[in-house]
């Protein structure tokens, strides 16, 4: 009976903080140590992060009631996921061309820690800027802990969720609902991505599967680049497309080489 007691008092309070809150408005800079970062995000101390493939994330963690970001999706309009305390907001978010600040949560409750994630969906234009954040808070929170497990995926739109979000194959991208973002919620593994439509295994000097590994960016490769990922599993998907694109009677041969 005894030893049943602080159990129970456990399970009144996990989750919960023991004091109330009463939050104020807070700036997190886009440098700040207690942000994760996942995927191949451009940091510098110099510089203000940059991100360009599909399926990279940030992840905030405050006890407070609102948050909002300040950013800058570079040449085009991209897609973002918001995902709070682990459930996906329905719609997606859409970041146009030019420094603003968009929206993540508000009206959460004061007296919990809550997680804020933002997850690039698309890769339609150059590079977004992370400007940093704010947020209605009593304190920010060290993010939780990057998962051991690390999976890394490189290929083409079947990997990148081209036409994700349409039956008849058009519409919208979408990283968060992809395969490996799934797999790595299913597995409870971190993920890296890079993939892109239409992307192929040679002959292709703007989108070769095989550069992605050295890229910060599309057709941007690097052989002296390394993402210091480490992954204890890779996953490729290619090989479609060179099916598709290659043509004439040594058509076996040339996908057989590559």
């Amino acid at each position: 009976m005894w030893a049943s007691i602080p159990l129970l008092m456990l399970s009144l309070t996990s989750g919960a903080d023991l004091h109330a809150c009463t939050p104020t408005k807070q700036s997190v800079s886009p440098d700040d140590e207690r942000l994760r970062y996942t995927g191949r995000w451009q940091r510098t101390p110099a510089e203000t992060p940059r991100v360009s493939w599909a399926g990279a994330s940030v992840l905030l963690r405050f006890r407070g009631t609102d948050a909002a970001v300040e950013l800058d999706p570079g040449t085009r309009a991209e897609q973002f996921r918001v995902v709070i305390d682990g459930e996906p907001v329905d719609d997606v978010m859409l970041a146009t061309p030019g420094r603003q600040r968009y929206v993540l949560a508000d009206g959460l409750d004061p007296d919990r820690s809550h997680t804020v994630q933002l997850m690039k969906e698309t890769y339609y234009g150059n590079q977004t800027t992370l400007h940093g954040f704010d947020v209605e808070a009593c304190e920010v929170l060290e993010a939780p802990a990057a998962s051991a497990r690390r999976i890394a995926f490189f290929g083409d739109s079947n990997m990148d969720g081209t036409s994700l979000y349409d039956e008849k194959d058009g519409g919208d991208s979408g990283a968060w609902f992809a395969y490996p973002a799934t797999v790595g919620r299913m597995l409870d593994a971190e993920i890296g991505l890079q993939a892109f439509g239409g992307a192929t295994l040679t002959d292709n000097p703007d989108n070769n599967v095989l550069d992605f590994i050295t890229a910060q960016r599309r057709n941007r490769s690097n052989d002296g680049y390394r993402d210091g990922f480490d992954p204890q599993v890779i996953v490729i998907n290619a090989g479609a497309n060179d099916i598709y694109q290659v043509t004439g009677p040594d058509q076996k041969a040339r996908i057989k080489e590559r």
